[in-house]
């Protein structure tokens, strides 16, 4: 009970992180603030709403099960806030998301519905453009997304780890992935004027490579840093131009990291 009341202890910390008065008393939380528009504190206000979007059902979990919520959150470790979180679980967690992606990714790659084309016109801005091949000499500006017209928003959403129900409708479930989309895409601009992969701690650079669909469980920092600094090249603006670097983004996604080397040159 006590390590999840000093996780909770870390939430009430992170919303006045986030939500600082000007009052004195609060001048030692506004010195550990983030300063804005970095990656700092777009991260540590992504994982405040995860956790805020679970305290409600944790926080009555821990009322009715007392000093059973160890045992109960097993059968629900997804309810349980990053910050309340045992290394059992997180590797519990992690290890679901990575048989999910590997079995979304064989069903892309067996030739799943076709839904995936009405993502591949909207993600790319325009119709039937995201399966177009460019003209030119080949490499890895002239990506062609020819795996997207066969992904469903399904596969695609269990790849970027969202949650997947059958209630849920098929636009909400579009709506959910091209703003996870979004995200990677401000995270690695912000990443790359950090430093890149290089300047990441290790838990750090293992949730930058799980929220890119880079499997973590098993691997050493150094295979974790290899991993995230090819997909930040593979992916960079700056090289490929807006729409190529939309298409790598959902090739890379689609692919095994096995894979990869096909799109570097």
């Amino acid at each position: 009970m006590v390590f999840y009341k000093t996780g909770l202890s870390h939430i009430l910390t992170n919303t006045r992180l986030l939500f600082f008065s000007s009052s004195p008393s609060s001048s030692s939380i506004a010195a550990m603030r983030p300063e804005p528009h970095t990656r700092a504190f777009s991260l540590l206000y992504r994982r405040w709403q995860h956790d805020a979007r679970r305290l409600p059902l944790f926080a009555l979990m821990l009322l009715v099960c007392g000093e059973l919520t160890p045992f109960a959150v097993l059968f629900l470790p997804r309810v349980v806030p990053f910050t309340c979180r045992i290394p059992s679980q997180v590797e519990k967690v992690l290890r679901e998301a990575e048989a999910r992606r590997r079995a979304a990714r064989r069903l892309v790659a067996a030739g799943g519905a076709a839904a995936g084309e009405d993502f591949a016109r909207s993600w790319s801005g325009g119709e039937g453009r995201a399966g177009e091949k460019k003209d030119g000499k080949g490499g890895a500006a002239r990506i062609k997304v020819v795996g997207a017209a066969r992904a469903t928003p399904e596969a695609l959403a269990m790849i970027l780890d969202l949650p997947v129900r059958s209630w849920t409708r098929k636009k909400r479930l579009w709506s959910r992935i091209h703003e996870r989309l979004h995200f990677l895409n401000v995270d690695d601009g912000l990443l790359a004027e950090a430093g890149g992969a290089e300047a990441l701690v290790a838990e750090e650079l293992r949730l930058a490579c799980a929220d890119r669909g880079i499997d973590v469980l098993g691997r050493s920092e150094e295979e974790l840093r290899t991993a995230l600094g090819r997909w930040l090249h593979l992916t960079d603006e700056r090289r490929l131009g807006v729409e190529e670097r939309q298409k790598a983004v959902l090739w890379l996604l689609l692919s095994e990291e096995s894979q990869w080397d096909r799109f570097e040159g």
